[in-house]
């Protein structure tokens, strides 16, 4: 009994971090998505759970609407911070194009439903300055140690031009 409690627990989590004010889910709405994981639970065990992790302080907030619906009130990141981060990503000419695709996607799982949608609206890989990258014979293989050392003065770059354009 016990270890179906872990994952349902786990999984009512996941859900929630993946909505915000205008995506709430309701107990019916979390029961059904479980049942599609393969968890069964009942309305009580839902609302347990929901009390648990108010209890070890997720901001779980309840929606005024009649639905009863709940969503995540903090994120790990706010929205700015990930669209820098999926800038950075997209725009790095040590990763390829498959690669920056991958980890855009897995920055997009951060946060809320229509976060990531923005997000994705707004994230362009920039094929050309990786292509450069993979020429061939004028391209000189990096150790990891260089081109973790190129991705950190990026970084800093990036986000200095970033805090410029936007007046930070």
């Amino acid at each position: 009994m016990k270890n179906k409690k872990i994952p349902r627990l786990l999984l009512v989590l996941e859900m929630l971090q993946r909505t915000d004010v205008e995506h709430p889910l309701n107990t019916t709405k979390i029961i059904n998505k479980l049942m599609q994981c393969g968890v069964d639970a009942e309305r009580k065990a839902v609302l347990r759970d929901l009390k648990a992790l108010k209890a070890v302080e997720y901001k779980i907030i309840k929606c005024d609407n009649h639905n009863r619906s709940n969503y995540m009130g903090a994120y790990l990141f706010e929205k700015h911070e990930l669209k820098i981060i999926a800038d950075l990503v997209a725009d790095a000419a040590f990763l390829t194009v498959q690669a920056s695709t991958a980890i855009l996607q897995k920055i997009w799982s951060l946060c809320s439903v229509s976060t990531a949608s923005l997000l994705e609206e707004g994230s362009f890989i920039n094929e050309s300055n990786k292509w450069l990258l993979h020429m061939g014979l004028k391209v000189k293989i990096l150790r990891t140690e260089e081109l973790q050392m190129q991705f950190v003065e990026y970084v800093r770059r990036r986000y200095a031009d970033y805090l410029e354009q936007y007046r930070l």
